[in-house]
């Protein structure tokens, strides 16, 4: 037991004195130490921070392009839908349709009419299309254009009458002043003044003409003024909804004048249309009327 004692004793003298002996190579204090420890990680926060700042203006850049590129696509798409939106209005056979376009022009449409236009995109640009017969009151402002299959009527602020159907295009100018495109020929009319689109392309002009027989259709009358009998059955055809057939006849070439109420019946105004003429009727189907000599 003693032995074992004097080995242990003999064993801590020789660690006091390696110990004793060794030297820890530090030649800062552990204050520089931590100071310089300090340096290494604020360097190293600022640098993660530069690089996180960096990664996210590249974010928002690539956010504020597709920001424009949509508001860019959004307004193309909108204009193209105020452009091509496009509305249509038509009028039935026996009747007239009252219209009010946006820039507070007005249009008054003869039985079977029609007329489209683009109401988003009218403040830039008045344009419409039309067929039929119709009576337009045009607020002063841009240039006001009808276009019809046969011909193209201009204004800036006027009234006047179309008739553009089966091949005719007639315009009568009731105030201000119209220009009269067709074929290979263009006019300008004053009130009083109808332009006729002949079958040559070009437009003829007549002043010795009679408003009151071109517009009796707005006051609910006919009125007809040596009219060629073939306009004079199209007119009747319109406002009562019905077919007449006169195949057999030179329309062209007859002729009649006459004033009659629209109120009275289909066959109260073709018997005296006919009785001109030494003509007959016969019904032959539903909305059928035939008329021959």
């Amino acid at each position: 037991m003693e032995n074992k004692n004097l080995h242990n004793e003999f064993y801590e003298e020789k660690e006091k004195d390696f110990f004793s002996k060794v030297k820890v190579g530090f030649s800062k204090s552990k204050e520089d130490v931590w100071s310089k420890m300090e340096v290494k990680l604020n360097n190293t926060t600022e640098v993660e921070s530069k690089q996180l700042r960096k990664q996210t203006k590249v974010i928002s850049v690539n956010w504020k392009r597709y920001s424009i590129a949509a508001s860019i696509a959004i307004l193309f798409g909108l204009v193209g839908f105020m452009k091509f939106y496009t509305v249509e209005f038509n009028s039935v056979n026996g009747g007239t349709l009252s219209l009010i376009l946006p820039d507070n022009s007005k249009v008054l449409l003869n039985g079977e009419s029609s007329i489209q236009y683009n109401p988003y995109w009218w403040s830039f640009n008045r344009q419409l299309s039309f067929e039929g017969e119709a009576f337009f009151e045009v607020e002063k402002g841009s240039e006001f254009t009808v276009f019809s299959k046969n011909g193209t009527t201009q204004v800036l602020g006027t009234s006047f009458n179309i008739l553009a159907e089966d091949g005719i295009y007639e315009v009568f100018c009731k105030t201000g002043k119209v220009k009269v495109s067709g074929g290979i020929d263009f006019k300008v009319i004053f009130p009083g003044t109808l332009a006729v689109l002949s079958s040559t392309g070009k437009i003829e002009i007549s002043e010795d003409v009679k408003g009151e027989e071109i517009l009796a259709w707005r006051t609910n009358e006919f009125i007809f003024n040596t009219t060629p009998l073939r306009k004079v059955i199209r007119e009747l055809e319109r406002h009562y909804n019905v077919t007449i057939i006169a195949s057999n006849l030179n329309l062209k070439e007859m002729r009649f004048s006459g004033s009659l109420s629209r109120e009275a019946s289909l066959t109260e105004v073709l018997e005296s249309v006919c009785f001109s003429f030494n003509l007959h009727i016969e019904k032959s189907g539903d909305n059928i009327y035939t008329v021959s000599d």
